[in-house]
């Protein structure tokens, strides 16, 4: 997430948002302690926690699914609040099973397209494809 992100967004838009998608039961990285956070630990100093905990939301869902796994309500709320889409989501395991490696990097990316394509206040679209690595052995 940090490469996606630059420190001067982070920094100087105090109404910026971040909602992190993440599959239930998957552990978070600690995104906070990442280099592009560091501009902004050092203007918050000792009220960052505070700061971050105010900012990031954690949302549980599954870029795979067509509706990211999300409620009618959350796709509601999602699509009226959210200016920026970035998707990073992948599997990058070579000896992933094919359903789940196509669901995640190819399918996944079209999703988090289709639900950008519906968010109104919408200004920024980022979405990383991941390829996929195949060898037949006889």
């Amino acid at each position: 997430m940090g490469s996606c992100l630059s420190k001067h967004d982070l920094n100087s838009q105090i109404d910026l948002v971040i909602e992190i998608l993440k599959r239930p039961g998957e552990v978070l990285p600690v995104c906070a302690s990442q280099g592009v956070f560091k501009v902004v630990r050092e203007k918050w100093g000792a009220n960052f926690e505070s700061f971050v905990s105010d900012k990031i939301t954690v949302v549980a869902g599954d870029t795979s699914y067509e509706n990211l796994g999300l409620t009618v309500d959350q796709l509601k709320e999602m699509h009226k609040d959210i200016d920026v889409v970035i998707n990073v989501a992948a599997t990058t395991k070579f000896d992933e099973r094919y359903d789940v490696a196509l669901g995640v990097n190819t399918l996944g990316a079209k999703n988090v397209v289709n639900f950008a394509k519906n968010c109104s206040r919408i200004q920024f679209v980022r979405v990383h494809l991941f390829g996929m690595n195949f060898c037949k052995e006889n």
